[in-house]
């Protein structure tokens, strides 16, 4: 197992993760963003650096302010560990990770957890059958990893995977 050593250690590569990132490079320090994600973003600004004219017109103006962040992260210098997964941190700044199915470790003088958004589901009926979905899960599947331009859109807040949460998308009756 390697061990190096920065300043900052960023868990989360999504809004917050990127915004600290860059401040910290500001200042000088050598900052690591490790997040499981192959991609800069997080939940909010999924596959940000891939916007196109059609998902900006989807997803508005507010979206499209991710791609800002996400160069001014790029410029920054800062170290990106894509596909990281954080497992354990410890009193002393040690982030224990898997990454490419070998376990890492990187010792940092601080730690930033920015873990960001998580789905707050509310039960209505039949939000517990097989394929079903709230909220969340829906709007991610309108900013996949990997843009699809095969949508279809329900305007409920419950909706059916059938064979591909990218595709297939349907509102249950």
């Amino acid at each position: 197992m390697s061990t190096d050593i920065i300043d900052i250690a960023i868990i989360g590569a999504g809004p917050a993760g990127m915004a600290a990132a860059v401040e910290a490079r500001k200042l000088g320090l050598s900052v690591c963003l490790l997040d499981e994600q192959a991609q800069l973003g997080g939940q909010i600004y999924r596959a940000i650096e891939r916007l196109d004219s059609m998902i900006e017109r989807i997803l508005g103006a507010d979206y499209a302010k991710g791609a800002k962040l996400a160069a001014k992260y790029r410029e920054s210098g800062a170290m990106h560990l894509a596909g990281a997964s954080v497992w354990d941190v410890s009193a002393d700044g040690a982030v224990n990770y898997l990454q490419d199915g070998k376990v890492k470790a990187l010792q940092a003088r601080f730690v930033i957890v920015a873990n960001g958004a998580m789905e707050r589901p509310f039960p209505i009926p039949g939000w517990t059958l097989p394929g079903v979905m709230g909220g969340e899960p829906r709007r991610s599947c309108s900013r996949p990893a990997a843009p699809c331009r095969r949508r279809a859109w329900c305007s409920r807040a419950v909706v059916r995977c059938s064979t591909c949460w990218r595709h297939n998308i349907s509102a249950l009756a």
